[in-house]
């Protein structure tokens, strides 16, 4: 199963001020190329998306609601939106590196 990776091209994401770019909560960090980083928008162990749900309503709205809790956590420096496992999601494994690079291969 292929999950969706949703990453921001323009404005590119970035980190507070004086911070670094692996430091931005709920990111599945691509360390090759920070600004190609996904945005962490489910829980894949939670079965909270499948191949069946629309994009429309599911990874679409959880993008936007996303990006609505990143600029806030330019405001406050904490990630106020409710999340299970840990706040940051920056420190991949190698294997995880590959994935991205073939799903971002795949990106028209």
């Amino acid at each position: 199963m292929s999950l969706p990776y949703v990453f921001v091209d323009s404005p590119p994401l970035a980190p507070r001020p004086g911070g670094e770019f692996a430091e931005i909560p709920h990111l599945i960090f691509y360390e090759e190329e920070p600004t190609r980083s996904g945005l962490c928008l489910f829980d894949p162990e939670g079965r909270e998306w499948s191949p069946s749900d629309l994009i429309a309503e599911t990874t679409i709205y959880w993008a936007a609601e996303w990006l609505a809790y990143y600029e806030l956590w330019h405001l406050t420096g904490d990630w106020l939106a409710p999340g299970v496992g840990y706040e940051s999601v920056a420190r991949m494994h190698a294997s995880e590196v590959e994935t991205i690079k073939e799903v971002l291969a795949d990106v028209h």
